[in-house]
């Protein structure tokens, strides 16, 4: 992977949706959580879960229920498991606004994946 200030926007955005292609969004209530992108590079996207289905697109979504914004490489390393999510929160890497117990959907769709991941 490039140095992290070299990539844009759209590569960014199409490395961490690959991670979640094909992911088992079943038993997964209805949500959409906006995902602020800071630095470099920024931007914005959105993970929806509707009637089971998965879907993650390059855009606002206003009725998001949380809304998480942080850096790409800390986006990175949380689904790398290398920074556990509640202290990235914690310790301020990561700010969580809205429904704070919706944004735990996100670690409840890479666990219906690998039953190994564990937050």
């Amino acid at each position: 992977m490039k140095g992290w200030l070299m990539v844009k926007f759209e590569e960014a955005f199409k490395n961490i949706k690959e991670r979640f292609i094909n992911k088992d969004a079943s038993n997964i209530e209805d949500i959409a959580i906006q995902f602020n992108m800071i630095g470099k590079p920024a931007g914005v996207f959105c993970i929806k879960v509707r009637s089971e289905k998965l879907s993650i697109e390059p855009y606002e979504y206003i009725d998001h229920n949380v809304k998480i914004t942080g850096t790409y490489k800390v986006f990175i390393k949380i689904l790398d498991r290398k920074i556990n999510p509640i202290k990235a929160f914690l310790t301020g890497k990561i700010k969580v606004t809205g429904n704070l117990g919706k944004a735990e959907t996100i670690e409840k769709i890479l666990r219906n994946q690998y039953s190994w991941y564990k937050l």
